[in-house]
């Protein structure tokens, strides 16, 4: 299942391609010819089944679970620097709207 899922991640790439839901297709970046359609996962589901389909969810969500405690790790590492968070308050004034009108 793992090798699966990381080339459904590999050839939906963000970096390479995009998607368009009118078609529920993804395209490359450079040639806008399809990439991978709804056929993909029609034949997928006849290839491994709904448990197989179940079980591809299931290892998708523990990795965008895992990839979310990164990005919060990282964002409170930030946040324990004094420098850092003294720089994001200064940013945080400058961008706050002004309540008056000159």
């Amino acid at each position: 299942m793992g090798r699966l899922v990381r080339e459904i991640l590999r050839v939906t790439d963000p970096r390479l391609t995009f998607y368009g839901e009118q078609r529920n297709t993804w395209y490359d970046v450079r040639t806008k010819q399809p990439v991978v359609d709804i056929l993909l996962f029609r034949k997928l589901h006849r290839a491994v089944g709904s448990f197989g389909l179940s079980g591809l969810d299931r290892l998708l969500s523990f990795m965008i679970v895992k990839e979310l405690q990164l990005l919060t790790g990282a964002i409170q590492s930030v946040f324990v620097h004094k420098d850092s968070s003294d720089m994001l308050d200064s940013f945080m004034r400058q961008l706050t709207p002004i309540d008056s009108i000159i």
